[in-house]
């Protein structure tokens, strides 16, 4: 890597990075198993297991005004609302 102009860069360490990741992940992680462990029909699953769906989930982002699902789709998708707030319609 060389620069082809002045250049002022930002930088961290490899091992400070990881562990503000790692750090990041696990507190992510412990805020979606306390979510998944007061899901009604999650509650008879064991600690490994909601991990397992806690590491299978991503975030989706949707703007104002998107659907996200309606009546009669096939429901394919488990959603937890993590922000925001949606409208039901019929």
């Amino acid at each position: 890597c060389v620069s082809t102009t002045n250049v002022t860069l930002w930088m961290v360490d490899q091992m400070t990075f990881l562990s503000i990741v790692v750090s990041a992940s696990k507190k992510n992680e412990d805020d979606v198993l306390g979510i998944l462990a007061k899901v009604p029909f999650l509650k008879d699953l064991d600690i490994s297991e909601l991990v397992k769906i806690c590491d299978a989930m991503t975030t989706k982002v949707c703007k104002a005004g998107e659907t996200i699902m309606r009546k009669g789709d096939i429901g394919d998708m488990f959603y937890i609302v993590k922000d925001g707030t949606l409208k039901i319609e019929n």
